[in-house]
């Protein structure tokens, strides 16, 4: 990918781009990757395509869900339980999915549909007897901030364990050679997305690369790959 890279660099400006440093093109190349991940997991892209509404990507970023990961529960009062985020196994980037597991004493390790609720709208599903939270019908309300998802019941049960798919963040690229800026020497990590995958970050990060030099062109050359996507 390295090589990829200075390859279809060259096309800038041969004598600007044959002495890009190594962990220069490195950063060029996470960056791409990441860039590539934001445009494509929602609907930005040419196809509208987001994360699981075609199978191409979910082919793409397949490798970074992880599946039905428990995390513990905090009680904020006696409708309220929140679920930290920052505590999942690997590092958090989107909330795929998200269910609850409770008990109101009597029955334990029921699971709850939850409904997503917008801040503006949230005091009127609370009030709401065909949206409050129930425990007879196993249904409750969330919402995320501050790093949390914060979940709701109407204080006749709790809510013990968030039940969540997640798409994690993708492994960085580097290799060997080089120092990083807090002194520790880089290793051989290869790109772990489908190789497929791998041309459009390298064109991707060719195209930031493009931008940081403001070179003519440069928006023609975002738009074609847009369309190729």
């Amino acid at each position: 990918m390295v090589y990829q890279f200075r390859l279809q660099a060259q096309r800038v400006d041969t004598k600007s781009t044959t002495g890009i440093p190594l962990p220069q093109i490195i950063i060029y190349l996470n960056d791409g990757m990441m860039s590539l991940l934001l445009q494509r997991y929602g609907p930005n892209n040419a196809y509208r395509a987001t994360l699981e509404s075609i199978q191409k990507r979910i082919d793409e970023w397949q490798r970074l869900v992880i599946p039905h990961e428990l995390i513990n529960s905090t009680a904020d009062g006696p409708e309220r339980y929140l679920f930290d985020l920052t505590a999942t196994a690997q590092k958090y980037l989107f909330l795929l999915r998200c269910s609850f597991l409770g008990s109101n004493g009597k029955c334990g390790n029921q699971k709850f549909i939850s409904h997503y609720s917008q801040s503006d709208d949230l005091d009127i599903n609370l009030d709401n007897p065909n949206s409050n939270p129930n425990f007879e019908w196993r249904e409750t309300l969330h919402r995320i901030a501050q790093d949390k998802i914060i979940a709701y019941t109407d204080g006749t049960f709790s809510l013990d364990k968030a039940d969540i798919d997640y798409l994690r963040y993708p492994k960085a690229l580097d290799i060997a050679g080089y120092t990083h800026f807090d002194n520790t020497p880089s290793v051989d990590s290869d790109c772990e997305l489908p190789v497929f995958l791998h041309r459009d970050i390298v064109t991707e990060a060719v195209v930031l690369f493009e931008l940081s030099f403001k070179q003519p062109g440069v928006e023609s050359t975002a738009a074609m790959k847009q369309m190729e996507e």
